[in-house]
């Protein structure tokens, strides 16, 4: 799409006179964990819900969905036993509620591609005869338009000579009962593949492609949760064009939550609500931000960030803030740290990320130590990646649990609490499931989760081998991309460093590298280092 039209684009969806059918406002009540009143209103065909993990976007986004679907919202949720709602719509030029709206024709479609993609895969991968799924099931060449075939080529960043799809309807379970796309995508140079073989960046570009374009009813609500995730910075800005220029096309009111400011810079500032979540009342509000700083600061980030780390959990996130707080703080003000729920999702981005062109900010993997063998394999790639600090490679929920089991009194003195009580909250969720039971045991003492993982660092980072290790991932994080001299120092087959700031820090005895030297007669290497939880390795 050129620079002119996709400006005309944004201009026409603010054009909300044009919309048959059109939300004006909105307000929840009695939704549990959000402040009495929530209310939403509306300037534009796009509208983007942004704000920190936790803090109820998807919930938020559930209600709306609920209420547009069928009107119903007390049954589909515990959090919406009290809950109720208001809404101004316009539909066919008139003012109507959501059931009236629903009754006329009017529908609401909720997409989640990250987790509609990853399900499709897993699905297909899972059976065993993908031709009795496309038994009478005719292919669709409506994507081979040379228009919508240009305008996936200029998302996803490559040239395709056909891209074909299959509706399968009814084999896969699914709450709303969707069909899904199975594509066949053949490249100029004549290879084929298809969702079970192309990246989940690819898969998800062409997916949002074909709901919207193809499977979602002119004049309608949707509803789409995290358009970015999967894909890179280059896309992002390309995808949210197409969807402001099927949003005036077929004349679909979007709402949408978002952690990308790349999609909210494409929203802007009149169209962006901020979801909060404030300490006084543990309850979230919404509103609406006046200035850039406002959403970016809802996002985690600042407008001065260099990159992000990407972690998996919440615990990861705590383990990764606490030891950058030990060693270099100001590295968190650069680089804010971002839940991604699981490993799977960031090995998934760091095999797929190849942005063009390259973006300014910087993207840090960091897995947990137990994934360290994933580490080497995914190294060299756009995106650097390491593991947190662990001499046995667990993961940080283990890796803690035995620091408490052991060193529970001194624990306690830190936390300000008996002794007596946090021995007995260990042992009221020693055998829980290890990613509540640090909750729990927060809970009991009644102290935050925070204060007590905190409190556990403290003393896991007493140790001299794990402090070792901490400026070990420090080093090879700070330095990433840059060389060092390796030498062979003994015949045993010991690597270490021998010169800049790693053998000025860690001294001779702490330098040694893991290194595939096979095939190499050389006793003298000039390599990147990186650092896999346990061990520095070149």
């Amino acid at each position: 799409m050129r620079a002119a039209a996709v400006g005309d684009v944004w201009r026409d969806i603010s054009k909300i006179d044009k919309y048959p059918c059109r939300l004006l406002s909105f307000k929840v009540m009695g939704v549990s964990g959000f402040r009495n009143e929530v209310n939403l209103e509306f300037n534009s065909a796009i509208t983007a819900i942004c704000g920190k993990n936790g803090v109820g976007k998807t919930t938020l986004m559930r209600f709306l969905f609920s209420a547009f679907r069928d009107g119903e919202v007390c049954n589909v949720h515990s959090k919406f036993e009290e809950a109720s709602f208001e809404a101004e719509i316009i539909n066919g030029g008139r003012v109507c509620s959501p059931e009236e709206a629903s009754s006329g024709g009017f529908s609401a479609y909720y997409l989640e591609p990250s987790r509609e993609c990853t399900r499709i895969v897993e699905y297909l991968k899972g059976t065993d005869n993908v031709g009795e799924l496309l038994e009478g099931v005719d292919d669709n060449q409506s994507l081979n338009n040379h228009k919508i075939k240009s305008l996936i080529e200029s998302l996803v960043g490559k040239s395709y000579s056909s891209i074909v799809f299959y509706e399968i309807e009814g084999s896969m379970p699914h709450e709303l009962e969707y069909s899904f796309p199975y594509f066949n995508i053949v490249l100029p140079n004549g290879s084929s593949y298809t969702n079970i073989d192309m990246g989940m960046g690819e898969l998800s570009c062409l997916y949002i492609v074909w709901f919207v374009l193809k499977f979602v009813e002119p004049q309608s609500f949707l509803f789409i949760e995290e358009p970015e995730n999967f894909i890179s910075a280059y896309s992002q800005s390309r995808l949210m064009d197409l969807i402001a220029a099927q949003s005036f096309g077929k004349k679909l009111w979007v709402v949408l939550s978002t952690h990308s400011e790349h999609v909210l810079s494409k929203v802007g500032i009149g169209n962006i609500k901020v979801l909060s979540q404030y300490c006084v009342d543990n309850r979230s509000a919404i509103s609406n931000p006046k200035h850039i700083r406002k959403y970016l600061s809802a996002l985690g980030v600042s407008s001065s960030v260099l990159g992000i780390y990407m972690v998996e959990d919440e615990l990861a996130r705590m383990f990764l803030e606490y030891i950058l707080n030990k060693v270099d703080s100001d590295m968190l003000k650069d680089y804010p740290v971002i839940q991604m729920r699981c490993d799977s999702n960031i090995e998934k981005i760091v095999r797929h990320f190849e942005p063009t062109p390259r973006p300014a900010y910087e993207i840090i993997a960091v897995l947990d130590a137990d994934q360290s063998a994933s580490v080497r394999p995914l190294s060299g790639r756009h995106i650097y990646i390491t593991a947190l600090p662990s001499a046995h490679k667990l993961t940080p929920e283990i890796e803690l649990w035995s620091v408490l089991d052991a060193s529970a009194e001194e624990i306690a003195g830190f936390l300000d609490v008996e002794a007596e009580r946090l021995r007995d909250a260990i042992e009221e969720h020693r055998h829980g499931d290890h990613h509540d039971r640090y909750s729990g045991m927060a809970s009991v003492c009644q102290k935050s989760k925070q204060e007590l993982v905190n409190a556990i660092l403290r003393k896991w980072y007493e140790s001299e081998e794990n402090r070792v290790l901490v400026h070990k991932f420090y080093l090879a994080t700070k330095y990433r991309g840059r060389s060092f001299q390796v030498e062979l120092m003994d015949d045993a087959g010991g690597w270490f460093i021998v010169n800049g700031p790693f053998f000025e820090e860690l001294g001779g005895e702490n330098c040694e590298v893991k290194v595939d030297s096979s095939g190499s007669v050389s006793r003298h290497l000039h390599k990147c280092v990186g650092f896999d939880g346990a061990d520095l390795f070149v």
